[in-house]
C-alpha cells in the first residue's frame, strides 16, 4: 500500500505481508513456516523445537528496501551450498538479533547471535 503524495506512511500502511503460524493447526505449522520463509527469503533449513512451534513474519518495503521482522521459536537456521545455488535472486541479509539467541549456518560457517548482535 502506498501513501498519497505529501502524506507520511504510518506503520500500518507499510506492511506488505504478515503471516503467523497461529493461524495454522499445530501439525501444519512447520511446513507453513518453511513455505513462508522460502517465499520471501529463499530456501532455509530449520531445526524445530520439540514443543509447539510458533512464528510471525511481517515484511515491509521502505524507500525501495525490503525488510522483514521474523519472530520464531526455531533457533537454528541453515543454508547449504545447494540451497544458495538454487535461489533465483541474489539477496543480502542483515540480521539484527533483537531478543533471544540464534545459530546460523551457511555453507561451512556458523554464527551464534545473542540479543543485540548484528
Amino acid at each position: 500500500m502506498h501513501a498519497e503524495k505529501g502524506r507520511h506512511q504510518t506503520l500500518e500502511e507499510t506492511i506488505d505481508f504478515l503471516a503467523s503460524t497461529r493461524t495454522q493447526p499445530a501439525s501444519d505449522r512447520r511446513s507453513y513456516w518453511n513455505a513462508t520463509i522460502s517465499r520471501h527469503c529463499g530456501v532455509f533449513g530449520m531445526e524445530f523445537p520439540e514443543s509447539p512451534f510458533e512464528g510471525t513474519f511481517d515484511a515491509r518495503e521502505v524507500a525501495g528496501l525490503k525488510f522483514a521482522r521474523i519472530r520464531q521459536s526455531s533457533n537454528h537456521l541453515f543454508r547449504t551450498q545447494d540451497m544458495i545455488a538454487g535461489c533465483e535472486v541474489d539477496a543480502h541479509f542483515l540480521i539484527c538479533q533483537i531478543a533471544g539467541h540464534c545459530r546460523l549456518t551457511q555453507m561451512d560457517r556458523t554464527l551464534e547471535l545473542k540479543s543485540g548482535d548484528v
